[in-house]
C-alpha cells in the first residue's frame, strides 16, 4: 500500500508524511486470504503501542540503533517519537500478517509443504513504508527482542556468498505481551 505524500504538505515538519493526529496503519493486502482470527487480534493490539508506549516497554525506549555506553546509563531514556511509533506499528502489523502460526517464521507457505521467507522490501511495501524507513523501524523491534532473525547465504561454485532472505521468527512473547499466550498454544495446536 503506497501513500501520496510530498514534503511539501508533510503536517508536523517531518520528511514521512507522519501526521500525529491520524496515523497511518497496516492495511492487509485485499488479495490475501483472511488471516485466523489470533493474527488479526494481535495486529489491533499492536496498534496501541502507538498512543500508548507503555505497552511495549522495551520498544518504546530502544536506543534506536546506537551502541549503550557508560553516559547512556546515567540519562533517563528517551520514548520513541511518534512517527517512528507508527513505522514500527506499521511494521509489527506486516510481522503480525506474515506469521505463519505452525512455526511463527514470516513466511508464505509453498505447494509442497515448503515456507518461503519474506523479504525486507516486501514487508516495507505491505506495511506502506520507505525500504529505509522499514530498515530502521525493524532494527528497533529487533533490538527490542519483539522478532529473532537469521541471517542466510548461499555459496557459489566459485566460492562467492549470495544473501538469501533472513529467516524471521515472532517470539512466542510477543503474543504474550498482549494476554494471546495461550491462545497463541491453543492454535498452534488446532493447526
Amino acid at each position: 500500500m503506497h501513500h501520496d505524500y510530498s514534503p511539501d504538505n508533510a503536517p508536523s515538519g517531518n520528511r514521512c508524511g507522519h501526521d500525529p493526529k491520524a496515523p497511518r496503519w497496516f492495511v492487509p493486502p485485499p488479495a490475501h486470504a483472511p488471516r485466523p482470527p489470533i493474527i488479526s487480534l494481535l495486529i489491533e493490539r499492536l496498534r496501541d503501542f502507538y498512543t500508548n508506549p507503555g505497552k511495549i516497554p522495551s520498544l518504546a525506549y530502544v536506543l534506536f540503533g546506537r551502541r549503550a555506553t557508560h553516559s547512556d546509563s546515567d540519562r533517563r531514556p528517551r520514548q520513541m517519537r511518534s512517527e517512528r511509533r507508527e513505522a514500527c506499528c506499521s511494521l509489527l502489523g506486516a510481522i503480525a500478517h506474515y506469521c505463519d502460526l505452525p512455526s511463527l517464521c514470516l513466511s508464505v507457505p509453498q505447494t509442497g509443504g515448503s515456507l518461503l521467507p519474506i523479504r525486507m522490501d516486501t514487508l516495507a511495501q505491505a506495511a506502506g513504508l520507505t525500504l529505509r524507513r522499514a530498515e530502521r523501524a525493524m532494527r528497533d523491534i529487533i533490538d527490542a527482542g519483539l522478532l529473532g532473525v537469521h541471517p542466510r547465504c548461499e555459496r557459489q561454485d566459485d566460492g562467492c556468498y549470495i544473501g538469501r532472505a533472513a529467516i524471521r521468527v515472532v517470539p512466542v512473547a510477543l503474543f504474550g505481551l498482549f494476554g494471546l499466550e495461550a491462545r497463541l498454544e491453543h492454535e498452534r495446536r488446532r493447526i
